[in-house]
């Protein structure tokens, strides 16, 4: 079992185009996770294939991260800042604690950081067959908008979607460098 350390340290660290192998593995470790919803299956090449790391982290609209637990890789955090008819908004695109960190509090902490560390409008979706995901976003965002977020609809979505500006819920006391 996994404890918590007084004095351990979470970081988010930015990936570049050197960690795209790592990150593809931790992806690939996701989609196996995530298989469970989406009943997706592992390709020909032993790999699941979900994007393609090396362009992804070459893209200026494109911000992965590594989150790191006591120097060790706990998951990652692949952001996109999109435009569109709604406005230019912060796209928390895939979110992943590997199991052996989850129900300690690091996604709720990673989250916090990254809405203060990203400022502005926020869209965070969850799919419609992921329940956990759906419990775990509308408990942290609505802890962190003091329920004050909006739920909106995409045509092209399934599942809750919620918005928010994290910059009216910033604060400087909870704010660390990532």
């Amino acid at each position: 079992m996994l404890t918590i350390a007084r004095k351990s340290t979470l970081e988010i660290v930015p990936a570049d185009e050197e960690d795209a192998r790592t990150l593809e593995r931790l992806i690939d470790l996701y989609c196996y996770d995530y298989s469970e919803f989406d009943e997706a299956d592992v390709l020909d090449s032993g790999s699941y294939e979900y994007i393609d790391v090396a362009q992804y982290v070459k893209k200026k609209t494109n911000y992965p991260h590594f989150i790191k637990y006591n120097g060790k890789y706990a998951g990652f955090a692949l952001i996109q800042k999109i435009t569109d008819e709604t406005g230019t908004f912060w796209y928390l695109q895939d979110y992943f604690i590997m199991r052996k960190y989850r129900q300690y509090g690091l996604g709720r902490k990673v989250a916090t950081r990254l809405f203060d560390s990203f400022q502005g409008e926020w869209e965070v979706r969850q799919d419609a067959t992921n329940v956990p995901a759906q419990k775990f976003w509308k408990k942290v965002i609505g802890t962190y908008t003091n329920e004050r977020y909006r739920s909106i609809t995409r045509k092209k979505w399934d599942g809750p979607i919620q918005r928010f500006n994290s910059g009216d819920f910033y604060d400087e006391d909870r704010r660390q460098v990532i």
